[in-house]
């Protein structure tokens, strides 16, 4: 039994034992995350059948529904008269991984959505002017992520990876390394390199307009992409 359905399960027989068996618990998503992961306005809608405050109501199935399912760590109410349910997730989740496992993942799942239409993901795109960090595998492993679950929901995705190697941070890099005269230190590794002088030059900068006019005037000589400069940057990218 999934999450949803044992919250209703439970909140439904809480209803019949309170006696208000004909109210639908109505489960749905709580309007907010303190609230817990579930919500039920059955006692509101219990009100009329009961005679009662909808609070009240809330309190007694609250009470009622302690200790009905181990797929809940916590039931709560809040105003003006809601049951909430807050998620064990040591239960819940392996019942969903273990649901997900056991589908056929070359059938797209019948959720109605992207069928037959064309996204485009693009991820990691890590900058080649330092160097590469958790950060970047992070972004790798979200998009690709992405592009699986798109996939799953009949999307046709389309995965692209832009490697930004005429942009401006690698400038920074050719201005520092041939303009500023920044060395690399005995035994650093060149990626560590490029990511100290790109910190630095990134700096002065900020305090020195002419550097920067400097600096984007080599940006458009990259971007035209005919010079020695030009090829000198995609050799230092590569």
């Amino acid at each position: 039994m999934d999450a949803r359905a044992a919250v209703s399960t439970a909140v439904a027989a809480a209803l019949d034992a309170a006696g208000a068996a004909e109210v639908d618990p109505a489960i749905e998503l709580s309007a907010r995350p303190e609230f817990g992961d579930w919500s039920s306005p059955a006692a509101l809608r219990a009100a009329k059948v009961l005679r009662k405050a909808p609070m009240a109501i809330a309190e007694e199935l609250r009470d009622r529904l302690a200790g009905s399912t181990d797929m809940v760590a916590e039931w709560t109410v809040s105003p003006p008269g809601y049951v909430n349910a807050r998620l064990a997730d040591a239960r819940w989740v392996p019942t969903v991984l273990d649901a997900a496992a056991a589908m056929d993942p070359s059938v797209p799942l019948a959720t109605g959505l992207g069928v037959g239409q064309r996204t485009l993901v693009e991820h990691t795109a890590t900058n080649p002017n330092k160097a590469a960090h958790v950060g970047h595998l992070r972004n790798a492993c979200i998009g690709d992520s992405v592009a699986r679950i798109l996939r799953r929901t009949g999307c046709e995705v389309e995965v692209q990876n832009y490697i930004d190697d005429t942009g401006v941070q690698v400038a920074d890099v050719v201005i520092g390394m041939r303009e500023l005269g920044i060395a690399q230190n005995d035994s650093e590794p060149f990626d560590h390199y490029c990511s100290r002088v790109y910190v630095e030059v990134k700096r002065r900068i900020e305090a020195d307009a002419e550097l920067k006019a400097r600096r984007d005037a080599l940006l458009h000589e990259i971007e035209a992409g005919e010079s020695e400069t030009a090829t000198y940057v995609k050799d230092l990218a590569t």
